[in-house]
């Protein structure tokens, strides 16, 4: 055992107290010793002792009073009592009064040893959920979105000043793996419903006959094996935040239902006959069109224009290469982290490939390479660098033809990287290099497209 390890004895007898110090100093703790409650206070106050050994039988105050007074001081205090025979009633009061245990006199030593073991390692586990719970914490902040680029700046502070507006909707957009998700715990996580819960379900998950039930709850015998009354996600988030990812793949026969409940504040589980009030902030998510869906007959107007109060949306990666040298550091350090291997570098012809890479599946894609690379490349205790030919093979180079020479039949062939190129080439050229009729008709800023121009070498 390390002496880190502190022990408070608080023991008046002088033969007992010589007992316990001479069988833990074996035990490599480091042990304080006191006879009296006031000894016994002052080292609990100095000291911050991991375990308590405490009499009940002191000379100036008794041990129960003691007790009282550590516990008012850390309720979270490991102290285990130490009886005779006679004082085992209020021994047991102290055990329900929050005591870790107690062992009556005379005691096997060997008993004890086992004893302050398990109160170091409940010690421990405390510390431990202390960690990750803050470490989770940490996690759900806007600092966990990470970029540099001018949009992803802009997006930290929107959220800031999205999150403070706890009771209004809010409706994030964004193609698939752009971090959805993220946004919405950083919102719930700088909101003032901060210390509420935050329940998440992806409505794309859910098989149609369990959509209501599942955002609504049931009641015991309201359908084929409910054997029990059951609440639903409006339910589990009250008080905090609701996120439905992917709100856009919601059946149109649930669409009134969802629609009446936000605007009532009110549910009714399957079965049940009395109305439910709820307290919820509602936060969405889609990379879906929804403005498109409900010109198609997809997605109910009125439902849309009462989640849509707060829009917020993530550019995908492609538009932000700022972000790709941050995001590979914190993504393979996070990774690092998780799977014990040590982060990843990158070789500068790698580098050079990652950041003309497209990145079609945004940043899900980005973390499912790095943590592959560590998979195959790393090894504990051992540096990793990632060559170019290391890469996967849709993000190597590939060798270019002249554009007037490509074969329009050999798409299928060529690289995302390549078809992009081939396609901006041609809308230039279809609209004699005017920038901003090209970004226009691409759905991408200027600065954006002249990057691209730059990066695939083309004039304008």
């Amino acid at each position: 055992m390390s002496t880190l390890n502190k022990i408070l004895i608080v023991e008046d007898d002088p033969a007992m107290q010589a007992t316990l110090d001479q069988a833990l100093r074996r035990e490599d703790y480091g042990l304080f010793l006191a006879s009296s409650f006031r000894e016994g206070a002052q080292f609990f106050e100095a000291e911050n002792p991991d375990v308590v050994l405490l009499d009940i039988n002191l000379p100036d105050r008794s041990g129960r009073e003691l007790f009282e007074h550590l516990r008012a001081q850390d309720d979270e205090a490991v102290i285990i009592v130490l009886t005779a025979f006679p004082d085992l009633r209020s021994a047991v009061a102290m055990m329900k009064a929050g005591a870790f245990d107690y062992l009556v006199k005379p005691f096997d030593l060997t008993e004890l040893k086992i004893a302050i073991r398990k109160g170091l390692e409940i010690n421990r586990l405390k510390t431990e959920v202390i960690r990750l719970k803050r470490h989770e914490r940490d996690c759900l902040t806007v600092e966990a979105i990470v970029g540099e680029s001018g949009a992803t700046r802009g997006l930290r502070e929107d959220i800031l000043r999205v999150a403070a507006a706890s009771h209004s909707t809010v409706l994030i957009t964004g193609e698939s793996g752009t971090g959805k998700e993220l946004v919405a715990q950083a919102i719930h996580a700088h909101s003032p419903r901060a210390g509420g819960p935050l329940v998440t379900i992806n409505c794309s998950a859910i098989p149609e006959h369990l959509v209501e039930s599942e955002l609504f709850g049931h009641e015991r015998g309201a359908f084929t094996g409910a054997t029990q009354a059951t609440k639903g996600v409006f339910e589990l988030a009250s008080g905090g935040t609701l996120f439905l990812d992917e709100i856009g793949e919601l059946p149109l026969a649930i669409q009134p239902k969802l629609l009446r409940a936000l605007e009532s504040r009110r549910i009714k589980r399957i079965g049940a006959s009395r109305e439910i009030p709820v307290d919820i902030r509602l936060v969405a998510a889609t990379n879906r069109n929804l403005a498109e869906a409900v010109a198609r007959g997809e997605f109910r107007e009125d439902l849309y224009f009462r989640i849509n109060v707060i829009p917020l949306h993530i550019p995908p990666l492609r538009e932000r290469a700022e972000d790709i040298r941050p995001l590979l550091a914190a993504v393979s350090g996070e990774l690092a982290r998780r799977t014990g291997l040590p982060p990843v570098e990158w070789a500068p012809p790698a580098l050079r490939q990652i950041e003309r890479y497209p990145w079609p599946g945004n940043v899900r894609e980005m973390r499912n390479l790095i943590e592959r690379m560590m998979i195959l490349h790393g090894h504990k205790g051992k540096q990793v660098v990632i060559g170019a030919e290391q890469l996967p093979h849709e993000m190597r180079p590939a060798p270019r033809a002249p554009l007037a020479a490509a074969d329009p039949d050999d798409r299928d062939a060529c690289t995302l990287e390549e078809m992009e190129r081939r396609h901006i080439a041609t809308v230039m050229k279809r609209f004699e290099n005017n920038k901003s009729e090209v970004s226009r008709r691409l759905g991408i800023s200027r600065n954006t497209l002249k990057e691209k121009l730059n990066r695939y070498g083309l004039s304008g």
